[in-house]
């Protein structure tokens, strides 16, 4: 059993998050971490955009969804200049200290779901795995992703 590969399944977290849910690698049971996974889902200590080239430690992730404003021109009402709403999938990250850091980017999503996929659940690491965020270039301009530092 050791040596088999345990099968995550990332389309859990899109259910969870599609469904205006939330999905969390750890099941809080005590008050404190009942606290813990309320103050993430509310706000975080730092943006994800801000740690770009520098590395986060990671001992849980959080996902969950927003309401954010659009950045689309179709967005735009044209009689009213009404921006729309859009649902998008935040992403947060718990280091090792219990300080939480979130993206509404698409690419951080995507890479925390694949690592997730890759490695297992953070229960199932021997420690807290760090990951560098890397900004970079894609056919459509750029784009979010972590590089496990192993």
């Amino acid at each position: 059993m050791a040596n088999e590969m345990m099968i995550f399944n990332p389309n859990q977290i899109e259910t969870a998050v599609n469904n205006g849910g939330v999905w969390s690698t750890f099941l809080p049971e005590t008050p404190a971490e009942k606290a813990q996974l309320f103050r993430a889902l509310e706000s975080s200590d730092e943006k994800i955009s801000d740690y770009i080239n520098k590395d986060i430690t990671i001992a849980n992730i959080v996902f969950s969804t927003v309401e954010v404003t659009s950045v689309n021109a179709e967005d735009v009402d044209p009689e009213t200049g009404e921006v729309k709403m859009i649902e998008r999938p935040k992403t947060v990250i718990i280091d090792d200290k219990g300080k939480t850091y979130s993206s509404v980017a698409s690419g951080i999503f995507s890479s925390m779901k694949n690592l997730l996929a890759v490695f297992g659940l953070p229960d199932t690491w021997e420690k807290p795995m760090t990951v560098t965020i890397r900004l970079v270039k894609t056919k459509k301009g750029q784009t979010y992703r972590v590089d496990p530092k192993i």
